[in-house]
């Protein structure tokens, strides 16, 4: 069994505005997790299968789905809606949607919906997001926004998946995400024994993103992941750990992902 995320536990999931995609990596959790994109275009990857968001995407994911938000524009942003298992079986176990207490259902679960639709959605996650300090009702709001989702996601248009990456991709992938061993395009193709030019058409057509663009973003991940608050690492040190092989490619990389110097995000401590 996978961990939970990490939120207070007494709210029996969590709700919040995601502007960035710097910090995504692949993987996967105890709660079913619900995106509501508001604007923008991202690219996630899912369980070998590349999946398109545009504003009015609703996407579902379940325990057993690992999952990586490889790519976004300037302007994309979702809401994120992540809810216990156990608070979960509770709002389906009379009349409620049983399909999403599933940890892996058949097919995907991909849906558009119209502004008429959406923006009452969205209301209430602003409004909710001001209730943490009062759990009760937080729980009540994750609950009742649960299943509001729902009901608009089966009266939503179906949004087509047709794109599934080569296993040699996905494994690429997975190894630049770790960090672990060389990562150079060299090495990568002899480990899945395919050429060089190969792996570096495919990933970029099947990906939409180049191998480097990839693994830039795989060491920001790093970076910020060590990083922290500043208490533990220097800027320089967090980057040369992360991966990166100088501080001035660290700062190319950074300032072109973030919209923002390394310096300006040590200043500010948030993305």
């Amino acid at each position: 069994m996978q961990a939970l995320l990490d939120y207070p536990h007494h709210l029996y999931g969590y709700l919040w505005l995601k502007r960035s995609i710097a910090s995504m990596r692949v993987h996967r959790h105890e709660e079913l997790e619900c995106n509501l994109v508001t604007s923008g275009e991202g690219t996630y990857l899912i369980q070998g299968r590349r999946v398109n968001l545009v504003p009015g995407s609703v996407l579902w994911l379940f325990p057993e789905q690992n999952h990586l938000l490889l790519d976004g524009s300037s302007d994309f942003q979702m809401w994120v809606l992540v809810v216990h298992p156990t608070y979960v079986r509770q709002l389906c176990e009379h009349a409620g949607p049983t399909v999403l207490t599933k940890r892996n259902p058949a097919g995907h679960f991909l849906r558009f919906l119209p502004k008429a639709s959406l923006q009452p959605l969205l209301s209430f996650c602003h409004e909710l997001t001001g209730l943490e300090q009062e759990p009760a009702r937080y729980k009540a709001g994750l609950g009742y926004l649960l299943l509001s989702i729902w009901s608009a996601y089966e009266k939503g248009s179906a949004i087509p998946i047709k794109s599934t990456i080569h296993p040699a991709i996905e494994e690429v992938a997975g190894r630049i995400h770790s960090g672990e061993g060389r990562d150079d395009l060299e090495t990568l193709a002899k480990h899945v024994r395919m050429t060089p030019a190969t792996i570096s058409r495919l990933f970029k057509q099947q990906t939409g993103l180049s191998v480097t663009a990839f693994r830039n973003r795989c060491r920001m991940e790093r970076f910020l992941t060590l990083y922290g608050d500043g208490t533990r690492y220097t800027l320089l040190d967090a980057a040369l750990e992360a991966g990166f092989g100088s501080y001035p490619q660290f700062y190319r990389v950074f300032t072109q992902l973030a919209g923002k110097t390394p310096a300006m995000f040590q200043k500010e401590g948030t993305l």
